[in-house]
């Protein structure tokens, strides 16, 4: 099903533009994901305070973030754990998803990287990629944000 979107919203010279169902699903995903994070207390790194990662892992989180210019959150009960794990926040911009995904798979050694997940993938250094389970939900299956475990 597509959305006509009105007019005004168009950019002139250009034919109508739609929205689909399943992008306006993955925005409305992205949103709530964003108020639970704010109602169960789980902090997102703003710039310049990624105190909640250990020290061996914020300077890769800080680098990740601030070169793609998106917001990295982690929270208690994060796999493995809240210091070890980030979540690069993309919601329905997939370009910017495989752009962060390529960046670190190409870049996992200096950055110390465990494994990735992204749309339904996983990835780590010994496995390359490979595809996962559907876990039920756009957030499940990573496709709002590219999930990062570190090494210890």
């Amino acid at each position: 099903m597509l959305r006509r979107i009105p007019s005004k919203a168009r950019p002139e010279g250009r034919g109508p533009r739609f929205l689909s169902r399943r992008s306006v699903r993955l925005s409305l995903v992205a949103l709530a994901l964003g108020i639970m994070l704010a109602a169960t207390g789980c902090q997102a790194a703003s710039r310049g305070y990624y105190g909640q990662w250990a020290s061996n892992v914020a300077p890769s989180v800080q680098t990740i973030s601030q070169r793609f210019s998106v917001t990295a959150a982690t929270y208690p009960g994060h796999d493995p754990d809240q210091g070890h794990a980030a979540d690069f926040m993309v919601y329905g911009n997939t370009t910017r998803g495989v752009q962060i995904a390529t960046f670190v798979a190409a870049n996992a050694g200096w950055l110390r990287v465990k494994y990735l997940c992204w749309w339904q993938r996983y990835w780590s250094p010994q496995t390359g990629w490979r595809p996962m389970a559907n876990r039920g939900s756009p957030t499940q299956n990573h496709m709002d944000h590219v999930h990062v475990t570190f090494l210890y």
